[in-house]
């Protein structure tokens, strides 16, 4: 009797911990108007790149991952974009935090034009709050959040548009 009811007291108070920490994250995520944090990864070639590198270009920061098909579905149409618009001044940053073995097999498979980073140690994971995959960061050339998408983007159409179109022309 004794040990069951030790084990229920382990399991609330662990389930306690783990609901704090989850709301912990989610009120430290990132919200329309706040700065972007800097970051120093690498990319998909082995280069570090930082926030500073991207400065006076509209940014989106992609958190993602090769083994989430809402993730792969996207990845086509953002690609696109990136490729109709880089000469405005959009940069796209597609982050996982998968090992370089798993990233470049998915670009073997599945080449893109954009900038892919490796957040191994999930440190923008955490700076950025990323809870789940896909979601997005729009910003703008002051490095000012304007947009956050969670989830699948049809990167190509009107809601994405009427967010991005605005940022280059500026």
């Amino acid at each position: 009797m004794k040990s069951c009811y030790s084990l229920k007291r382990i399991c609330c108070t662990a389930l306690t911990l783990i609901l704090l920490c989850l709301s912990a994250t989610a009120a430290m995520a990132l919200k329309v108007g706040d700065a972007a944090p800097d970051f120093a990864v690498l990319d998909h070639r082995g280069i570090q790149r930082t926030l500073a590198d991207y400065q006076g270009q509209v940014v989106i920061i992609n958190f993602w991952a090769s083994y989430c098909p809402p993730c792969r579905q996207e990845k086509p149409s953002m690609d696109q974009l990136y490729q109709d618009k880089k000469n405005q001044g959009l940069k796209i940053l597609a982050v996982t935090g998968e090992k370089k073995r798993s990233v470049e097999r998915y670009l073997k498979k599945f080449p893109l034009s954009l900038t892919v980073l490796r957040d191994e140690q999930g440190t923008m994971h955490r700076s950025y709050g990323v809870l789940s995959y896909p979601q997005s960061f729009v910003m703008d050339r002051d490095g000012t959040i304007v947009q956050v998408f969670y989830g699948t983007q049809d990167w190509m159409g009107l809601s994405v548009s009427e967010v991005i179109t605005p940022l280059l022309a500026e």
